[in-house]
């Protein structure tokens, strides 16, 4: 009786637990980039987000006009200071982190 319930628990919980292994946690977060104010710094950016791990941004709306790129990611992936990170090493100012002065450097005259 012993065994039968303790493998009708282990059937019935190990789904569950299973499942919760490939759960999403969906973050949306809007970073502001002060320097993106063209078509050109856009696309850079967009690159720059491109090279962080295959799937784990969702969607990426970047506005020139507000210059804030509102990213959907999955939380279990990638962590907002990735983002930020990846946004600051093209040459960018992401929210509070600064851009490293020789990446701002090599960005078009539009984008500084």
């Amino acid at each position: 009786m012993r065994r039968s319930f303790f493998i009708l628990c282990v059937g019935i919980l190990m789904p569950v637990l299973v499942a919760g292994c490939f759960r999403q946690d969906v973050l949306t977060v809007d970073i502001s980039i002060p320097q993106m104010g063209a078509p050109e710094c856009r696309r850079l950016v967009l690159h720059a987000l491109g090279g962080l791990e295959q799937d784990a941004i969702l969607r990426a709306d970047l506005n020139i006009q507000t210059r804030v790129a509102t990213i959907t990611y999955d939380s279990r992936r990638l962590a907002l200071k990735n983002i930020e990170h990846a946004i600051t090493a093209a040459g960018f100012d992401a929210n509070e982190e600064e851009a490293p002065p020789e990446a701002r450097e090599a960005l078009p005259p539009e984008c500084r």
